[in-house]
Parts: structure tokens; C-alpha cells; sequence
């Protein structure tokens, strides 16, 4: 069994754990100065920035752990992965009024996830035709030698073995 993890599985790794880290630090800053955010009324669409910025920071734990399953290549870490990239996208909707632009950027990556999580995931193992050539190349043809005569024996291309007359 092929466990080597394909390159967009490592890319969606990579940035789950990136965004897992950028949680983290969203977070604390809700928590710690909410007067960062640009809020019409200090509130976000649910809750406060305190109990947002908690829930950013175990959200933002939880994806860093995840992701370390990911470069494992775990399956159980890929479906979770895809679970919480798409809480997090839809969970960036009700901090936008304060942020937008970053709930966007944030937003745009937990989609680079999950296509990275989803696409080519069959791709992990090894394709038959290299299995096949791979075979083929372990195994020596018969050298081709010069007869009596000077000509090559045995079969060329193009040319087949005569039966004896």
C-alpha cells in the first residue's frame, strides 16, 4: 500500500494548518481588542467578539491537529478536514460585517482545501501502466547475436521465424 500523500492532499495540509494559525490569532484579537474590527453595531451577526474569538481560537486548535493527520494521510483526518473547511467558510459569513476582506481571503483558502482534499484522491496510488512498465523494464531481452554468416539471428522487426522446410 501506497502511503505517500499526493501534492494537493500536502497543499490542503499545508493550509489547513495555515488557517488553522490564522484562526488562532483572529481569535485572541477578538477576544483581546475587539475595537480591531470594523462593526456598525460592536456585534457580529451572532454572538459577541468575545465568545467569537473563543470559539475561533479551539476552532483554529482543532483544524492545526487535524491537518498534522492529514500529512499522515489518514482518512478519517481527510474527512474531518472537509468538514471543518466548510464550517470555517461558512462560519467566516458571520464575521464578515466586521472584516470582510479577510473572511474572504479566509474564505477562499477553505475552498483551496477542500478541492485539495477531493480532487485526485485516487491518485495516491500507483498507476498500472507504470506497474506494467516498471515490469517490463525488470525483465533483460535476449541479446541478439551474429550467426555464421554475419547476419543477426533471431527475430527483427518485421521479419518472422520461417518453419524449416
Amino acid at each position: 500500500m501506497n502511503t505517500r500523500i499526493n501534492g494537493w492532499a500536502a497543499f490542503a495540509a499545508i493550509m489547513l494548518l495555515l488557517v488553522g494559525v490564522f484562526n488562532i490569532v483572529h481569535g485572541l484579537v477578538a477576544i483581546a481588542a475587539p475595537e480591531f474590527f470594523v462593526s456598525g453595531e460592536g456585534n457580529l451577526l451572532v454572538f459577541n467578539f468575545a465568545a467569537w474569538g473563543a470559539l475561533l481560537v479551539a476552532f483554529g486548535a482543532l483544524m492545526c491537529l487535524i491537518a498534522f493527520g492529514l500529512l499522515t494521510d489518514q482518512t478519517w483526518a481527510r474527512i474531518v478536514a472537509i468538514a471543518l473547511a466548510g464550517i470555517n467558510a461558512l462560519g467566516q459569513l458571520a464575521f464578515i460585517t466586521a472584516y470582510p476582506l479577510w473572511s474572504l481571503v479566509v474564505i477562499a483558502i477553505d475552498v483551496l482545501i477542500i478541492y485539495g482534499l477531493t480532487a485526485g484522491r485516487f491518485a495516491t496510488t500507483t498507476p498500472r501502466t507504470y506497474e506494467a512498465g516498471h515490469s517490463d523494464a525488470q525483465t533483460v531481452p535476449e541479446p541478439r547475436t551474429r550467426g555464421t554468416t554475419g547476419h543477426v539471428t533471431g527475430t527483427s522487426r518485421g521479419q518472422h521465424a520461417r518453419p524449416p522446410m
